[in-house]
């Protein structure tokens, strides 16, 4: 049984966490989970994640990544995922509803994600749609990693075109 608190706040995860490892680059990644298959799916994820930095001539990107977290009470019940850089730098946290997200916007998530582990980010505030929201102005951020990593997608065609212009327009809400 593993339990951890985050910044002292009352974020407690006391479960039975399932550890895998994974290889990525010539590396070990452990993948720790307390959800049930939680980590069946993330090797092929990662195999994407991997061909896409590959094509951008930037595999440093994958160097610090060591652990990835899945449990149903990682960050912010609103993020997919999150990163304590300065906490857990080496470790990206998965919720339990990344995987309602559909395949395409799970490796998305995962680059956006790996852009906050390898440089200092913080988004803007915005507005999309009405609500408060987070932006960034510049594709060298974790917005403009995903939406790079689209037009890769778009040129390898691996994906359903409206799955990609689905995921395309979401990200360029996010761009200012």
């Amino acid at each position: 049984m593993k339990c951890f608190a985050l910044f002292g706040l009352i974020f407690v995860s006391c479960a039975q966490f399932k550890n895998i490892e994974l290889n990525l680059n010539n590396r070990k990644v452990v993948i720790q989970s307390d959800i049930k298959n939680g980590h069946k799916l993330i090797q092929s994820y990662l195999d994407e994640v991997q061909f896409f930095f590959q094509s951008e001539n930037n595999l440093q990107f994958l160097k610090k990544l060591k652990k990835i977290n899945i449990s149903h009470k990682n960050c912010r019940s609103d993020q997919y995922a999150c990163t304590f850089r300065n906490s857990y730098p080496e470790t990206i946290f998965l919720n339990g509803n990344f995987f309602n997200l559909g395949r395409l916007e799970r490796i998305s998530t995962l680059i956006h994600e790996l852009h906050h582990l390898n440089k200092e980010t913080n988004h803007k505030s915005c507005v999309i749609d009405g609500e408060p929201n987070e932006c960034d102005d510049s594709l060298d951020s974790p917005y403009g990693s995903e939406m790079k990593f689209i037009e890769y997608i778009k040129m390898t065609k691996k994906f359903p075109t409206n799955e990609v212009r689905k995921l395309l327009i979401r990200i360029k809400k996010h761009m200012i």
